[in-house]
């Protein structure tokens, strides 16, 4: 009889919650607001027939074993596999930046009035992130200053409303119990736990030290947080018990400052649409002004919403006064990523803990380990305070920018046509843009690192090489050997071969563009972090190596078709040169791929490897295929000089060797810019024959500079001939 009542009542219990929806929520906490909240719902649901039944999975210290970083890990886990085993999660706002991507946006589940209710309090700073509500304060946890007010009546001291006043006043009462044998009071106990509590009371402390009343938590490396230690320390070494609440002490009168403590509420993504409405009411019941008197008036429950603290019933029963004074500010969560929050906490802590227990670094030595913790470093030129690296480099840029820029007007010197004249001006002056390309490069390592510069980078190293290159490249094609079997079909497509090699650089350099660019962090324990260019993904890094190996191969193309001109003689030098700026080049190359691939953790040494090769690249080329023409030319004005004083003596003493001496002497200053003309020498040695390049007077110099003029007219420019001093 007794198994078929209970089976009965058993079934109208089924029939009863059949239709009930159920919302399931997870809950990590010590506190009893959030049981006692579930309960009353439930009760306030089945009075009102709403049919919702609250499946509260509430873990503490109590029924688990891990810590509230462990929770806020589940969590994680929990959202990221976007598991609907919970449709509602509760977490600590210093997490609201790591979860926005799986919480819904609440707007689609309160009214605009509750929600214009909530922002007056810290809900704009702890539950909306990329312009989501994606969350609402259930409860704010905020410190407070007990004051033993035994002592304090005991002494006619008051509540000390100051820290200087707390430092009085607490060594004056600790002077006077020592005197009646009570050595086991404490002054001061500020909560410094190795825990997420500790980094509260610390931040907290130095927003207290503000100057005035409006101004934001001070610059940790101001002199105003500086100070902050130093007095914190003086606290914890001057007067480091029933108890009366306050707000915390200041620097100054009406200053003092709390943090945004406590939970958010977050709705998951993708919520099944027949849950939605439950999760509404659910909502409107949380945030409604009857639960949160109910819950204040209690004394449970620190309402997120201010205005609740002007109602007369409220304050009739707590002291409105206490929750309006608190001055909140929030933790740094809002500048850091992912799991960032919680490093940064137990390193701001311990940093600081060094300094107040410790004895080896200063009040500012701490905050500046405390700033580095999250402080991107780069290299300034004028940034002397870490590194003179950024100034050293930057004068040796400063030289190479003046010699390019006096460059532009060599070719043009009479001095020196005698090399540069086989190239017209415009080759030039692409050949030094191609190094301002290469120079713009290694100026871009300075300062910040942005995805433009990591866009621009391969962009201007593919240029520079390129149009240091070029003007050689062409001439090369240009005046390839006709006679050369193995070189018809270039000889006859000469225009088209170049045209190729334009149009293959061509789409190296756009497909460079192509490349997509993030920038990442590189964090360094006790030392400087630092920003640099990571290829977005493996698609990107596989497109990288190819655009460079191609560039390689390209070269090595050119080292073979320098290969069939390396015996020719009037070209010997120019091979020479060229082939020595492109095998610089593909070892250039070559390092700088290696040095992609070897994490370097320093942010000096890091800028120090990649300017050396820019700028290596710069000169390697400037020196092969520029610069060693103005050697050669002084080079070739000293050979003048023995060589004239030779001829002279010559002349005196051996009068039938003229013509000898003078053919010797304009072979020195010969030398061809083209090979269009199968044999050049017989056509110099005809036209010096012919011409009887001989004799000692003025008038034999004004013939020989004449016939020297039109020898270079008639070969169409074949020979560059500069003028002989006689």
């Amino acid at each position: 009889m007794n198994l078929i009542l209970i089976t009965f009542i058993f079934f109208i219990l089924l029939i009863e919650n059949g239709n009930a929806i159920t919302i399931r929520i997870l809950c990590y906490a010590v506190e009893p607001i959030y049981s006692l909240l579930i309960e009353d719902f439930n009760r306030y649901s089945k009075v009102n027939d709403l049919d919702i039944n609250i499946d509260f999975n509430l873990l503490t210290s109590n029924n688990i074993s891990f810590s509230m970083i462990n929770y806020e890990l589940m969590v994680e886990k929990i959202l990221i596999n976007n598991s609907r085993r919970y449709d509602i999660i509760f977490f600590d706002n210093i997490y609201t930046k790591k979860y926005e991507p799986y919480l819904s946006n609440l707007n689609e589940f309160l009214s605009k009035d509750i929600m214009d209710l909530y922002l007056t309090g810290i809900a704009s700073k702890t539950c909306i992130y990329n312009d989501r509500w994606i969350a609402i304060p259930i409860s704010i946890l905020s410190t407070v200053l007990f004051s033993n007010m035994e002592y304090l009546e005991k002494y006619n001291k008051k509540i000390p409303t100051t820290w200087d006043e707390l430092i009085d006043t607490g060594k004056y009462i600790l002077k006077e119990e020592k005197k009646l044998n009570n050595t086991d009071l404490l002054g001061y106990n500020g909560i410094f736990s190795d825990d997420e509590l500790g980094m509260c009371s610390l931040y907290e402390f130095i927003y207290s030290c503000r100057e005035f009343l409006n101004d934001p938590f001070p610059d940790l490396s101001s002199q105003t947080a500086i100070n902050s230690l130093k007095l914190l320390k003086r606290i914890k070494e001057e007067i480091s018990s029933e108890y009366n609440r306050t707000v915390l002490p200041g620097y100054k009168e009406e200053i003092s400052g709390t943090i945004m403590g406590g939970y958010n509420l977050g709705v998951v993504n993708n919520l099944k649409s027949n849950k939605k409405e439950a999760v509404k009411q659910f909502l409107h019941y949380l945030t409604s002004k009857e639960t949160h008197k109910k819950f204040i008036i209690m004394g449970e429950f620190f309402s997120p919403v201010p205005s609740y603290y002007d109602d007369e019933e409220v304050c009739s029963h707590l002291n409105c006064q206490l929750y309006k004074n608190f001055q909140y500010v929030r933790r740094p969560f809002n500048l850091l990523k992912g799991n960032e929050y919680d490093d940064y906490s137990y390193k701001f802590r311990n940093y600081i803990y060094d300094y107040l227990y410790g004895n080896d670094i200063t009040a500012s030595e701490a905050l500046t380990n405390v700033i580095n913790i999250l402080k991107i470093h780069t290299i300034s030129p004028f940034n002397f305070e870490e590194t003179k690296v950024g100034l050293i480099f930057f004068i040796i840029q400063l030289v190479i920018l003046i010699v390019l820029i006096t460059s532009f007007a060599i070719p043009l010197l009479n001095t020196f046509q005698w090399y540069f004249k086989q190239f017209s001006y415009s080759y030039w002056v692409i050949f030094l843009i191609g190094s301002l390309a290469l120079l713009t490069l290694s100026l871009s390592e300075y300062n910040e690192v942005t995805k433009f510069k990591c866009q621009l980078k391969p962009f201007l190293l593919l240029v520079g090489n390129f149009s240091n290159l070029y003007p050689f490249v062409d001439a090369l094609i240009m005046n390839y050997p006709k006679d050369s079997r193995s070189s018809t079909w270039i000889n006859r497509h000469r225009e088209l071969v170049v045209m190729f090699y334009l149009l293959a650089n061509l789409i190296l350099i756009l497909t460079s563009l192509s490349l997509s660019w993030t920038v990442e962090k590189v964090i360094v324990n006790d030392a400087y972090n630092f920003n640099y260019c990571m290829k977005k993904n493996i698609f990107n890094e596989v497109l990288e190596h190819i655009l460079y190996g191609f560039t390689i191969i390209k070269e090595l193309l050119i080292l073979l078709f320098i290969f069939y001109l390396w015996d020719v003689e009037e070209t010997f030098i120019e091979i020479k040169m060229l082939s020595s700026a492109i095998y610089s080049q593909i070892l250039l190359y070559l390092i700088f791929n290696i040095m992609n691939y070897i994490k370097i953790k320093i942010n000096t040494y890091y800028f120090v490897v990649y300017e050396m090769i820019y700028i290596l690249f710069l000169l390697s080329n400037y020196v092969f295929l520029y610069s060693l023409r103005i050697v050669f030319t002084y080079t070739r004005k000293k050979r003048n000089f023995q060589t004239s004083n030779n001829n002279n003596n010559n002349i005196k003493s051996h009068s039938n060797s003229k013509s000898n001496q003078s053919n010797s002497k304009i072979r020195y200053f010969y030398y061809e810019s083209t090979i269009e003309s199968p044999e050049p020498s017989n056509v110099l040695n005809d036209f010096l024959i012919k011409n009887q390049l001989i004799g000692d007077t003025n008038s034999d110099k004004d013939n020989i500079s004449s016939n020297l003029t039109n020898l270079n007219n008639k070969t169409n420019n074949s020979y560059a001939i500069s003028s002989i001093k006689l």
